[in-house]
């Protein structure tokens, strides 16, 4: 039977043995998914006895960064519409 095995400390998916005996820190639920695959830094719930996936929360820079991008974006935009609105009425203005 095959084994999953997972670090005692951070609980993240170490490798898989076959083994008819209960191993510490091991489960016989696959951290796999229906293709084969398994996320970097799979770890196994023990409360749950399941295998979640990493999550990552931007850090505090990080997402003042994004927002700034965004930001200057929708100026860029707003400004473009401006220069053509500007334009649309200097060619009225020349005729």
């Amino acid at each position: 039977m095959k084994r999953y095995l997972y670090d005692a400390e951070t609980k993240r998916f170490t490798g898989i043995v076959d083994s008819d005996e209960p191993l510490e820190n091991s489960t016989e639920i696959s951290p796999f998914d229906a293709d084969g695959q398994a996320k970097i830094g799979t770890w196994f719930d023990v409360d749950s006895q399941t295998w979640k996936a990493p999550t990552a929360e931007p850090t505090q820079d990080q997402q003042l960064f994004m927002n700034l991008s965004q930001n200057v974006a929708t100026l860029q935009s707003m400004i473009m519409a401006q220069n053509q609105q500007l334009a649309q009425s200097m060619t009225k203005e020349a005729k």
